[in-house]
């Protein structure tokens, strides 16, 4: 190695001969999940399946509005001539929560690339506050050129699968959804692109629709298809209507040379299009209007298909169940963050308990609880329902439930897998009576299946008023509801009866009830009294059927039987602060407090004392100063119980307040 001799001081980094830090600088590592305790291998394997049931929902859900948005995109650029300068627009309704649609537009996004063209981009109202960064981020975008000017200013050869790894390597600061939105197809780049663009160095005032234009042309020769540039705007009403207007106004004027299309993610009503744009923009403008699922539908079916199938062991209570509910409702109508409050429960109910493992699918219990130590076999038997079992099992076993290791062991499988039964039967259960009683008038129980778990899971549904409700209300239906729902019925059995035969009996008896109507329909009118009576019978027997082979047998709550804590979470006490934080109050208290924080000793403070002490944090002190005066604060006042408290070692200099003090004053306001 040759010596380096140099003026200044430093390390130099001498490389091997053919050696390039390029083929590693971008290469990303890919971590193996490996988790040494056996509480987190039970989580991610139960929050796996569940995020992929979850995935494969939301893609189902996207599927036919997505399919129609695309359908009518192909026709617009195929089929369609429109007039010079007027542009065909999309409007997406996607409901009021970003993060829900972010999902929505990654999988347009990609249907669009692999249907349409590959020239896709969005505009984010964070990153397009003027109408000179908006065209820069759209043409820097679809072109691709700060990709390459870097590769360029090195003066080295680009390959293929450096210009690959330096795609990705720009997409590593955003998130998942604005990576799709900001790649570059490069399979879909011809050798005449890259000559174009690697030959081609821009500065940052070339970023316009000239350059575009031009690079535009220069894809179009090789084969000469003219594929549409798609331009999404997911955040529509967080654009500023004058710099929307004024891209619309430019996408005009350059339509006869790029055929361009916009979608628009509208979160309210289409109205807010005709509000923020005035007429001259829409004028330019072809609308077509496509709506998603709203997100209380979405919510349901992600609930019914997936939180409540037998695919997933785990099961909220009640309180905590209700909590999810409420804040999707009341505040944040995501069902993005509702399915995270689920996983935080999730990762609550596994935490450090090794004996929950058992949360498992029926196949796997058997094997999960041979596998159990010792520590987790105590831990077992401390859960207050195994201490119920032991009491109620006879005295002969219950010596070995708490001595015999391989005895807990068996019974331990055994129970779980009855649990595990019985959580598949109370959901049938539950579906049963929902579909007889969520049409009713006032709907006592509920509409949506997701009530009637509340209802049903913690208490004895059929002891409540509202189930009472409903009975008096079925007791008046008619023949005709009457003979719907029993169909209804009918069919439900016949689809789960591969899963249990349990409600075989019952599928019997309601075809039985369904026979004598259809027969009592043949009646001839002389026999309309004694029909009365006779449908009257047939209604109670239903009634009867429902109430006493149903639910008083199959919708006991499940937190009755032994181990349900194994399955079952309702410790709202330990999420509610994690999930729903009050974020005031919080402020309030690191500011008043800031010992509880950051945790050192030199800021602590005894107990009630409102005493501010000079190490605080300057933006604690200013505002516990200000925290002093009551409606009006005077600016001087306040520097000067700053700098006394900042400088109260400090005898010298009185009544002169040091520059140096009235700066972080300032930057805490």
């Amino acid at each position: 190695m040759e010596s380096t001799s140099s003026i200044a001081q430093g390390s130099f980094l001498f490389l091997p001969e053919g050696f390039s830090l390029s083929k590693f600088k971008n290469r990303k590592r890919k971590l193996e999940g490996t988790y040494e305790n056996k509480w987190e291998i039970a989580f991610h394997k139960v929050w796996g399946a569940i995020h992929k049931e979850i995935k494969t929902i939301n893609e189902q859900l996207f599927s036919k509005v997505l399919e129609d948005l695309i359908h009518h995109m192909k026709e617009i650029h195929n089929t369609i001539t429109l007039n010079g300068g007027v542009i065909p627009c999309e409007i997406l309704l996607t409901g009021s929560n970003l993060s829900d649609h972010k999902l929505l537009f990654s999988t347009f996004i990609q249907d669009s690339k692999k249907n349409i063209t590959p020239y896709v981009t969005s505009l984010w109202s964070w990153n397009c506050g003027n109408i000179k960064s908006t065209i820069q981020n759209l043409v820097s975008q679809i072109i691709g050129i700060k990709r390459c000017k870097r590769k360029i200013e090195d003066g080295k050869k680009i390959t293929e699968e450096e210009e690959d790894e330096d795609i990705e390597d720009d997409n590593d600061g955003d998130g998942d959804i604005d990576n799709e939105l900001m790649d570059v197809d490069e399979h879909s780049s011809s050798k005449n692109e890259k000559k174009y663009s690697l030959n081609n160095c821009f500065q940052m005032n070339q970023y316009n629709f000239s350059t575009l234009s031009s690079w535009y042309e220069c894809q179009c020769k090789p084969d000469g298809k003219r594929k549409p540039v798609i331009i999404i705007i997911p955040d529509f009403e967080s654009f500023a209507p004058k710099v929307l207007g004024d891209l619309i106004l430019l996408l005009s004027a350059y339509s006869s040379a790029i055929p361009f299309i916009l979608v628009f993610g509208v979160a309210t009503t289409p109205v807010a299009v005709y509000q923020n744009l005035s007429r001259k923009v829409l004028s330019q403008l072809v609308i077509q209007l496509f709506k998603s699922e709203p997100s209380p539908s979405l919510l349901n079916k992600v609930v019914e298909n997936v939180l409540f199938s037998e695919r997933c062991p785990f099961r909220l209570g009640n309180k905590c169940m209700t909590f999810l509910t409420d804040i999707f409702l009341f505040h944040s109508f995501s069902v993005h963050g509702f399915i995270q409050g689920y996983k935080y429960c999730l990762m609550e109910h596994f935490f450090k308990r090794n004996h929950f493992s058992l949360c498992c699918p029926w196949d796997n219990v058997t094997d999960e609880a041979n596998e159990l130590t010792e520590e987790e076999l105590e831990n077992i038997r401390k859960l207050p329902s195994f201490k119920k079992l032991v009491e109620d099992s006879p005295k002969d076993e219950r010596k070995s439930l708490l001595l015999n290791s391989d005895f807990t062991r068996t019974i331990s499988a055994k129970m779980m897998k009855d649990l595990i039964e019985y959580t598949r039967t109370f959901h049938i259960a539950l579906k049963i009576l929902h579909i007889i009683t969520n049409d009713l008038p006032k709907n006592p129980l509920g509409r949506y299946l997701r009530e009637y778990y509340c209802k049903s899971v913690s208490v004895c549904v059929y002891e409540s008023e509202e189930y009472k409700e409903c009975m008096k209300l079925l007791s008046l239906q008619s023949q005709k509801e009457l003979f719907t729902k029993i169909n209804e019925v009918i069919n439900f059995l016949n689809m789960v009866m591969d899963k249990t035969e349990k409600f075989r009996s019952v599928s019997v008896k309601l075809t039985e009830l369904v026979d004598s109507l259809q027969k009592g329909d043949s009646e001839d009118a002389a026999k309309e009294l004694a029909y009365a009576n006779n449908f009257e019978d047939l209604r109670n027997s239903f009634l009867d059927c429902i109430h006493g082979d149903i639910v008083k047998e199959f919708l006991k709550p499940p937190i009755d039987l032994p181990l349900h804590e194994v399955v079952y979470f309702d410790n709202l006490s330990a999420v509610r602060r994690r999930i729903s934080g009050s974020p005031r109050g919080a402020i309030h208290l690191a500011l008043s407090d800031p010992q509880g924080y950051l945790n050192c000793n030199c800021c602590s403070l005894p107990s009630s004392s409102e005493q501010i002490l000079s190490v605080f944090p300057d933006l604690s002190i200013a505002y516990k100063t200000h925290l002093e005066c009551n409606k009006m604060i005077n600016m001087y006042d306040w520097l000067q119980s700053f700098a006394a408290i900042v400088k109260q070692d400090d005898s010298e200099n009185d009544g002169e307040i040091d520059k140096e003090l009235q700066y972080p004053l300032i930057k805490t306001m």
